[in-house]
């Protein structure tokens, strides 16, 4: 009885590392897809977070001027920014519409706890109350702390690159400049009348919403 002897064929270790190679690049482009598209979310995300937040802010006081029957006030204590680098001294001013009093720092990141000074961090960067009567200013490092009425504007994570109302004609009709930034100092610089973010790494966990609007009160 005759044994028919069957020759076995397998991978020779060239062709596997071949195969292991393919693998590996396409491994690596598809993790690179991944990483790039879960960048484009999070640039998407805090983007819109922050253009919905400063156009919560100029309607806010658009609003405010245009409906309201009293005069806008202190406009000349206001700081505009913005104040990127080197860090800001005295960067707070306020103005009022009445007895309603806008509160605001410039350049100063919202961090609600245990704010970090020396990262330009503080509670509040944007608060509005309506005062007893008359336009008072505000103490000093009243952002600091957690004022006993009114409401923050300012979101989480953000600053005010800039906060700028101006009269153009007198008692009838204002600009308000408003800009928005989200992100930590070293990812802003100071460019002209607003912060811009810097490119490079992390450059998605930065973004900045600038917007501006002409007002004329209904007397």
């Amino acid at each position: 009885m005759k044994r028919t002897s069957q020759k076995q064929s397998g991978f020779t270790i060239i062709e596997l590392l071949i195969a292991t190679t393919i693998f590996s690049l396409v491994l690596l482009m598809a993790t690179a897809g991944v990483i790039e598209l879960t960048r484009m979310y999070y640039r998407g995300v805090i983007s819109a977070r922050t253009q919905e937040a400063a156009r919560v802010i100029i309607d806010e006081v658009a609003e405010s001027i245009r409906y309201g029957t009293d005069s806008v006030t202190d406009l000349a204590s206001l700081k505009t920014g913005p104040i990127i680098n080197p860090p800001a001294a005295d960067s707070t001013g306020h103005f009022c519409i009445g007895s309603r009093r806008y509160t605001a720092a410039i350049d100063k990141r919202v961090i609600r706890t245990s704010p970090d000074v020396n990262l330009k961090e503080q509670k509040h960067a944007l608060w509005v109350e309506d005062l007893a009567a008359g336009c008072l200013a505000p103490p000093a490092n009243y952002l600091s702390t957690d004022p006993a009425d009114g409401r923050s504007l300012l979101p989480e994570g953000m600053r005010l690159s800039r906060f700028a109302v101006t009269e153009v004609v007198p008692d009838s009709v204002y600009q308000v400049d408003i800009g928005v930034a989200y992100g930590g100092t070293d990812l802003l610089a100071g460019f002209g009348d607003y912060a811009q973010c810097q490119p490079g790494p992390a450059s998605e966990f930065c973004a900045t919403s600038n917007l501006s609007v002409t007002v004329t009160k209904r007397l």
